[in-house]
């Protein structure tokens, strides 16, 4: 009980707001939720490591919320309790997102809330809850196809590397 503790308090029940205001607004664009807290796990395929044979990439991870919009996709959310927010340009090919959208593509959310096989990616959502602003910033990736699966090649590329970083 110190000005500390009474500011740390202070913003953790603004954040609270915020993200009731989220759920409001995510209400409102006719998404409901599946999921929070969704542990993940899907294969992508063998990836080549130099001098080696190629080894197996797994994706493993836990997104916060796992939403289902109006046609039914999964629209994966991260909430940020930081004051950093990623730049237009940087949300596009945001990684962390685009991971998560990967993981949607490759099935690692088929067995998961929503009971649905196969479902497609519908964009991720970065909720801002940690700025000064009154509301939550909301910033969306929009979704990844398997034609254009940026994503995809990003974490395969990550494994590779890191593949070589555990022979050597």
């Amino acid at each position: 009980d110190n000005w500390e503790g009474r500011l740390d308090f202070q913003r953790a029940e603004s954040m609270v707001r915020k993200l009731a205001q989220y759920v409001l607004l995510m209400r409102s664009e006719g998404r409901s939720l599946a999921g929070v807290e969704q542990d993940f796990e899907v294969a992508l395929g063998t990836v080549p490591v130099d001098d080696a044979p190629d080894r197996d990439a797994v994706l493993r991870g836990q997104v916060d919320r796992l939403e289902i919009d109006v046609e039914g996709r999964l629209v994966i959310v991260d909430l940020k309790t930081g004051k950093r927010q990623p730049g237009k340009g940087e949300l596009a090919r945001h990684p962390q997102l685009g991971a998560y959208q990967a993981a949607v593509l490759a099935g690692g959310f088929d067995d998961g809330p929503g009971g649905q096989a196969g479902p497609v990616p519908g964009g991720a959502v970065l909720a801002q809850l940690g700025t000064g602003a009154k509301n939550p910033a909301i910033q969306q990736q929009d979704p990844i196809d398997q034609e254009d699966n940026w994503a995809l090649d990003m974490v395969k590329d990550a494994a590779s590397v890191m593949g070589l970083s555990l022979i050597h």
